[in-house]
């Protein structure tokens, strides 16, 4: 299984959020702290498995799943909507699965065969012979839990404040972060 974004979303909050949090008035590290600010929301996501905004990814499969009625979970989230199914048929060549012979529960990433198709298409065996494109996040900016955005803030504010410390995620970052957790991803040393 491969995941890759295709395109990012935009920023979870901004720099003149970030600033009035850490009570920055001058406009010197705007540059860094963009930086760490688009750092913060990776580590977001990366922790809680959820996209914040809106982004674009594709799932690449060697094949459809034979087990679990044939289901396809997604990762990321929430919100999902599948922009195509992809996939190399028996013959080598590149078929487009209609919407109609699949459906999607957009609050939980599952996709299976719709139950009047026929099951899922056999492919090519060859490696990555299925592309699910799909989109997730939770919407705009303003559409993002606070408790996420104000992990964001803490992170970048003991970046700002800690430039040299080469530690964890302060306590606090992480159980805010560790409150919005769903399940998907948890580090080992956490």
């Amino acid at each position: 299984m491969g995941l890759t974004l295709l395109i990012a979303g935009a920023d979870a909050v901004t720099v003149e959020e970030v600033k009035d949090h850490c009570r920055i008035s001058q406009g010197v590290e705007d540059a860094q702290l963009s930086k760490w600010l688009k750092a913060a929301q990776r580590i977001a996501e990366s922790v809680t498995g959820r996209a914040l905004t809106i982004q674009t990814w594709t799932l690449k499969l060697d094949a459809f799943p034979a087990v679990n009625d044939g289901e396809i979970r997604l990762p990321k989230g929430p919100n999902w909507a599948v922009t195509s199914i992809t996939y190399i048929d028996v013959n080598g060549v590149s078929q487009t699965l209609a919407t109609a012979n699949y459906e999607i529960d957009a609050s939980k990433g599952r996709l299976r065969p719709t139950a009047t198709g026929t099951g899922w298409p056999s492919t090519d065996d060859v490696y990555n012979a299925v592309t699910v494109t799909f989109t997730c996040g939770f919407g705009a900016a303003a559409s993002v839990p606070e408790t996420i955005k104000s992990a964001i803030f803490l992170i970048v504010a003991d970046w700002y404040e800690n430039r040299e410390r080469a530690e964890d995620l302060s306590p606090g970052a992480k159980a805010l972060l560790m409150a919005e957790w769903d399940g998907v991803y948890l580090p080992a040393h956490w």
